[in-house]
């Protein structure tokens, strides 16, 4: 994807994993502060959309900003 995009794996208990994107992400504050803390629980903010890639469609989180939970 580059070196200034972030591509997630979001996982929450009961719920199917779901892939999510920052375009840019790495150029400011939101790629790093979610790297350094992988694992941890965040409040996500973005838009789902629908992502075709190699003739499948899939549904995937566009991130836009993101903090820590709690």
């Amino acid at each position: 994807m580059g070196d200034s995009h972030l591509r997630l794996r979001l996982r929450s208990p009961g719920a199917p994993p779901l892939d999510a994107v920052s375009w840019g992400a790495m150029h400011g504050q939101l790629g790093p502060a979610l790297l350094g803390l992988k694992g941890r629980r965040f409040h996500l903010a973005g838009r789902l959309e629908l992502s075709v890639w190699g003739g499948r469609q899939r549904i995937r989180l566009r991130l836009d900003d993101a903090a820590p939970a709690g």
